[in-house]
């Protein structure tokens, strides 16, 4: 896969970062294919946290991923392993070729 790196940001603890890159995938299946492509190679897994509708002009659709390691329980009843990871993982299909509405002479 070819990346494009669009944002560099050092995060406040040693260590940690936030970096937004871009990549040339067309479908939705593509971009599944790298998703566990990447866990197998990170041994990290991500969670479904929450879609977007894909009823909008420019964005074909949009999902958000959550480390495995960060669960959402409100009170913990035993001992869990979740660390509470900030690691997310937000994926966006855009549309590449928009018409504006234009006639070509």
């Amino acid at each position: 896969y070819e990346y494009k790196i669009r944002e560099y940001l050092p995060g406040d603890i040693q260590g940690w970062f936030t970096l937004n890159f871009s990549m040339k995938l067309t479908s939705y299946e593509e971009i599944k294919n790298w998703r566990k492509e990447h866990e197998n190679k990170t041994f990290c897994t991500w969670r479904l946290e929450r879609t977007r509708p894909n009823e909008q002009r420019y964005i074909l659709f949009k999902e958000e991923y959550r480390c495995q390691r960060k669960t959402l329980t409100k009170t913990p009843k035993r001992r869990s392993k979740s660390t509470g990871c900030k690691a997310r993982l937000v994926h966006t299909l855009k549309r590449s070729n928009i018409s504006r509405g234009r006639k070509s002479m």
